[in-house]
């Protein structure tokens, strides 16, 4: 018999930040093996030829994980007022953080209340699993292909 196991955001963003987040003391699992291996898989930037970056990258430039989670990943009006934009990283750190496999905080912050509770829906997925999930994908490929480079190059 098949057990189907439900996994939160929380805990996808929680596997997300060990892997490739960096901040404070946090020393991300999949970057740091990176910097100690020399191996450092790019990405390719998809989407419009206009610039996506605060860097100027436009979409067929490659850049390297941390550049790519740097990129914005969410913006909306939040209800007193202002209109914030969170990085990819910051979005992973407020979930993994209030919503995370190891707590769950009583009070979450209103900018992520406000993006978890939005209406907006991106292909049928709310918009914050939308963004976690274009998020994931290329941490997977580049920890996939890392892992591939380095049982080629230690075989």
């Amino acid at each position: 018999m098949s057990r189907v196991t439900q996994i939160t955001p929380g805990e996808v963003a929680t596997k997300l930040r060990l892997l490739a987040t960096r901040f404070r003391s946090n020393e991300p699992l999949l970057l740091r093996l990176m910097e100690e291996t020399g191996i450092q898989p790019k990405l390719t930037l998809d989407g419009p030829p206009i610039p996506l970056t605060p860097a100027g990258h436009c979409a067929g430039d490659e850049i390297t994980l941390e550049e790519y989670l740097h990129l914005d990943a969410i913006g909306m009006r939040v209800p007193f007022g202002d209109f914030v934009v969170l990085s990819k990283i910051n979005f992973v750190r407020a979930i993994a953080e209030q919503a995370g496999g190891g707590h769950e905080d009583w009070e979450i912050d209103e900018i992520l209340a406000t993006i978890l509770s939005s209406r907006v829906y991106i292909m049928g997925l709310q918009m914050s699993l939308a963004e976690l999930r274009t998020t994931v994908n290329p941490v997977i490929d580049v920890a996939n292909r890392f892992l591939t480079q380095y049982a080629q190059t230690n075989a």
